[in-house]
Order: C-alpha cells, then structure tokens, then sequence
C-alpha cells in the first residue's frame, strides 16, 4: 500500500513539474512588452506595449481618482506624425504624472493644454479598451472623434502580472505539487508505521 501511495504521489508531482513549466513559459512570453512606434505607421500586435507617439495635448482631459483625496488621472491622446485634427484619437495615455521627463534627458515637458505637441515615449503599459464614461461624454460634447474602441495605455501593470500567475497552468502546479507531497508524506508514515510494529514471537 505505501508503494502505491508513493507512486501516486510521484505522478502528482511530475504532473506539477510540467504544468509549471509551461506556466512559466507563458509567463515570461506574456513579461515581453512590444515597442511601437506611431511616428512610424506601427500598430500594436499585443496588449503589452512601450509606445511612441505625439502627445496631442489640446486634447488632453483629467478624471478623478477613485480614491478620495487622490490627484486627478490625465488621458493623453497619442498620434502618429501624419495625423490631424478630425481623424479619430485612438490611443490614450493613462496618467497621475504632471510633466514628462525625455529618456534622453533634457527639458521636462509639461501636460498642459498651453504646451505644444511632442513627441515622447511611454514606460510599459498595458492595453485596456474603453475610456471612463465621463472623458469619453466630454469628447463627444465638444465633437472630438474618438476611435471605437478608444484603447487606454495603463501604467499599473503589476495587477495584470500578479493575474497573470493565476493560469489554469499554476493552478494546476500548485494542486499537483500539494497533493505529490501529502502522498509521499502518507506512505513515508505508514512505512515508520509498519517498521515500528513489534513482531509476534512464539510462546
């Protein structure tokens, strides 16, 4: 009985190993995030982006944040070179900060409608469809054309990474590592068991 137990509890932890390697190939593949560049007529193939685009900032718009007390989100629309006032805005750069910092160095260039477009690069973001109901009612009030659906560049990617351990492949590592290891314990018992029994002797 504990062989089969033990062996059972092999097959569990095999079954873990495997499952927790595909997990992880997945994970560091979905970790990769995609450069795309706007200026240069490039689109997104993955919901993982570090982006480059000019900041339209006449069309930048601020929300409040969830949280009482906190400062406001800023949607900044992020074009390619070519594009021009009417065509739809698409992409939209979620963020707390007031200012951007070149990566080159240099000026910091401020999030204000009075500042004049720029071109700049975004940190790694997640791709999220649909603007907050009161920045998409805004645009339209004013008649500014938004693509259908908007895609919002969220900074706050550590949500989407700690979901992302949440795999079907994890899942199944993790029920297969416990119950491996309660097998093996469960016939390591009964082997101490059965060798600690005291023999019969004859009278």
């Amino acid at each position: 009985m504990p062989r089969l137990v033990a062996g059972l509890g092999i097959v569990w932890l095999v079954v873990a190993a495997c499952a927790g390697w595909f997990g992880y190939r997945d994970f560091a593949r979905d970790r990769e995030f995609e450069n795309v560049d706007l200026t240069r007529g490039q689109l997104p193939k993955s919901t993982r982006v570090i982006m480059t685009g000019i900041a339209q900032t006449g069309y930048i718009l601020e929300a409040p944040h969830t949280q009482a007390g906190a400062t406001s989100y800023r949607y900044i629309p992020l074009t390619a070179s070519s594009w021009r006032r009417g065509e739809p805005l698409v992409y939209f750069l979620k963020t707390e900060a007031t200012a951007y910092s070149p990566l080159a160095g240099g000026q910091a260039l401020e999030f204000s409608h009075q500042t004049f477009p720029f071109e700049m690069t975004t940190q790694k973001a997640i791709l999220r469809a649909g603007l907050p109901p009161q920045i998409a009612e805004t645009y339209r009030k004013y008649t500014i054309p938004v693509a259908s659906p908007p895609m919002v560049l969220d900074l706050n990617i550590r949500t989407d990474m700690a979901l992302s351990l949440l795999t079907p492949a994890f899942i199944v590592a993790g029920v297969g590592a416990l119950f491996g290891m309660s097998c093996l314990l469960i016939a390591a018992a009964a082997t101490i068991g059965q060798r600690r029994q005291p023999e019969l002797t004859r009278p």
